[in-house]
């Protein structure tokens, strides 16, 4: 789990979690990026070192000002093109339950083959209200419902 406070986290962290093992599935791992304050961190951010080292290369300005599920999808496109997971899925989390502000989304990629319904199933079951499922999936191109329980 990446749980950082804003620009904690360095692109090198996960590069070094991703490519650790060598032999069957990688690190799952759990990324959560900032979305809520996102934009008023790049602003106030005045040593463009630290936003180099957070995103792993000077282009970190092509996320100021993107809305958040299409900055969220970018992040998870960029670690699943430069890592190889077979799934990586933003998923977001709200400020309360009910509310509709994404605080932060949660990037999960993993390779095991199981790991995307099992990770819809609890993400549904502890964050979405019933009627939002829908929606969501719409917007993440993806399912959220669970299996049916046997």
């Amino acid at each position: 789990m990446l749980d950082q406070r804003t620009f904690e986290c360095e692109w090198t962290t996960i590069d070094a979690l991703a490519r650790y093992k060598h032999e069957g599935h990688k690190i799952e791992l759990f990324y959560f990026l900032p979305n809520a304050w996102l934009d008023r961190a790049f602003a106030a951010q005045m040593d463009t070192a630290v936003l180099d080292r957070w995103w792993g290369g000077r282009d970190w300005s092509v996320l100021r000002g993107m809305p958040g599920i299409a900055r969220a999808q970018w992040v998870a496109r960029r670690i699943k093109d430069e890592f190889r997971y077979a799934s990586v899925k933003p998923m977001p989390i709200f400020e309360r339950q009910g509310g509709t502000r994404v605080m932060y989304f949660m990037i999960h990629a993993s390779d095991h083959p199981e790991a995307p319904r099992l990770m819809a199933r609890a993400y549904r079951r502890a964050v979405l209200p019933k009627e939002a499922a829908e929606q969501l999936a719409l917007e993440l191109g993806t399912t959220l419902d669970p299996p049916k329980d046997d």
